[in-house]
């Protein structure tokens, strides 16, 4: 805690003699101690350079009042599996529009469309907006390893909100919910209520227990397998089809029981 400069190079020396280090938790340290762009260079290296690292919590360190710091920072945890950024100050306020190219949003949306090995991020408790959600949606349409997304406290509104709900659950059709949307990722925006009918799914890193509720979600909603109708099996993708008749044949077992 507050280290600073010092502490920067403590760690980037400290990384080299330990090579059996799987966790690195660095907190309440501001850049604004003293840290260079050269000095956060040697350890973003000692960190990508490091055989068995897979967890970096950085959180609380300013990280955003230096985009070539939090670009080195990106780059150099690409292959770890867990990665705390949360309570820099990371602001996308002033980004622009939302297909701005030089932007944190594009940075950080670019990082992840990349499809790295990064199993979990937190980006709570910064300064995020809408023009960083945009863009997000659009990553997370390449994104296949990311499993969990945490964005609690930043400054989200309902338009970034439904284009990442879109982006994991688009309901315009079944195909779309097949082929278009992210069944790997959970997006964190709030404390989970109770009552949020993807609860289950937070806890879960199957992908195709993902796709199977939403699958199941969607045809619920629709009401297209308990209405009767003539034909309805026609128009469903062959790949939704064992969904479909697992539905059916729940759907009619409750018929029986009641």
């Amino acid at each position: 805690h507050f280290y600073g400069a010092e502490g920067i190079l403590f760690l980037s020396e400290f990384l080299k003699e330990n090579m059996s280090l799987v966790s690195l938790e660095v907190q309440n340290n501001p850049l604004d101690g003293g840290a260079s762009v050269e000095m956060m260079s040697r350890f973003c290296h000692a960190m990508e350079a490091h055989p068995s690292l897979t967890r970096i919590c950085l959180a609380k360190m300013n990280l955003g009042a230096d985009l070539d710091i939090l670009r080195m920072i990106l780059n150099a945890c690409r292959n770890m599996n867990y990665l705390d950024l949360s309570r820099n100050r990371i602001d996308t306020q002033n980004d622009g529009e939302a297909t701005s190219t030089s932007s944190v949003s594009a940075m950080i949306s670019e990082y992840l469309g990349k499809n790295p090995p990064l199993k979990c991020l937190s980006l709570e408790q910064n300064r995020l907006c809408d023009n960083f959600a945009l863009q997000l949606a659009r990553a997370l349409r390449k994104n296949f390893n990311l499993k969990r997304l945490f964005l609690r406290s930043n400054n989200i509104g309902e338009e970034g909100k439904m284009a990442v709900r879109n982006a994991q659950y688009n309901l315009s059709s079944l195909d779309a919910i097949i082929d278009e949307s992210n069944h790997t990722c959970q997006i964190i925006f709030h404390v989970i209520p109770a009552k949020d009918p993807f609860r289950n799914l937070y806890g879960s890193t199957s992908s195709e227990i993902h796709k199977t509720v939403k699958i199941n979600s969607y045809l619920m909603a629709t009401k297209n397998l308990v209405s009767g109708k003539n034909g309805i099996m026609e128009d469903l993708p062959l790949e939704v089809m064992p969904h479909a008749l697992k539905r059916l044949q729940n759907a009619r077992h409750w018929r029986e029981i009641h």
